[in-house]
């Protein structure tokens, strides 16, 4: 057993978007060696004889684009044997095109299951198992305005945000996994074109089980990407300087001495 899985071995997982994609190859990877695998999709079904391979691994069937759903999925959490240890939040949608006389309800279910569902989840998350590591699949697109993905992009960049903001806290048990274009169905049920450069999510899955069980806040799984994101995190870093900058001053300004 190789020392990645081996930090996995005998915990319990949880696995969102299960039932295809990068969350299909995640418990592909970990049935081995986890305790048990909770996986949660809209629909369970194309997952059922994966499913019947070992008892190890439950299903939920829930829509995490709704309230509802995600109240379905902690409920379920509160009720079971084992608190989680490792929570991936992987579910996720896009819809291609150009973004013309767009429609309300198409809208506000893509940023919920892909921003505001995953930030509430987590948060409950946070907040009932404190020592339970979470693993969220945002994109390369939280950097990067692609034509075509106005609401997905969007989406990714305001979990990159959040996720920045909650590790300026203090925060140290939440990861980001910005994939580029990966080879599932992602980009047919998108009805959209696979974009260049790819790669498979057995490549993805590596990449994010390396980076959790070494602690990483940020997982690149394409090398070339995080290259050019550099410049990116270099202005950050200057921004996070002139930050602290500003805000003494504003103190200065505010509060002065007596």
């Amino acid at each position: 057993m190789s020392s990645v899985l081996s930090f996995f071995s005998g915990k319990h997982v949880v696995i969102t978007g299960a039932a295809s994609g990068i969350g299909y190859a995640l418990a592909k990877e970990l049935l081995p060696v986890a305790a048990s695998l909770l996986l949660i999709d809209l629909n369970t079904g194309t997952i059922n004889a994966f499913a019947g391979q070992s008892g190890k691994i439950s299903l939920l069937q829930a829509d995490l684009s709704t309230r509802t759903g995600c109240e379905r999925l902690l409920a379920h959490l509160r009720e079971a044997a084992h608190p989680p240890d490792v929570v991936f939040l992987n579910a996720g949608l896009a819809r291609y095109g150009r973004f013309e006389a767009p429609d309300w309800q198409s809208i506000e279910s893509l940023l919920m299951l892909n921003a505001a569902g995953v930030m509430y989840v987590s948060g409950q998350l946070r907040h009932l198992y404190p020592q339970t590591l979470i693993c969220i699949t945002a994109s390369s697109m939280a950097f990067l305005g692609v034509p075509g993905y106005a609401v997905y992009a969007a989406s990714k960049a305001a979990l990159h945000r959040w996720a920045q903001t909650l590790w300026a806290e203090g925060e140290r048990r939440l990861t980001l996994v910005y994939p580029i274009a990966t080879r599932t169905a992602f980009f047919n049920t998108a009805q959209s074109p696979l974009l260049f450069p790819n790669q498979s999510a057995e490549q993805v899955v590596k990449a994010m089980l390396r980076g959790v069980s070494r602690g990483k806040r940020q997982i690149f799984p394409s090398r070339l990407f995080y290259c050019i994101t550099i410049p990116v995190f270099l202005y950050e870093c200057f921004m996070r300087l002139y930050t602290l900058y500003a805000r003494r001053l504003l103190d200065r300004r505010t509060h002065p001495n007596p």
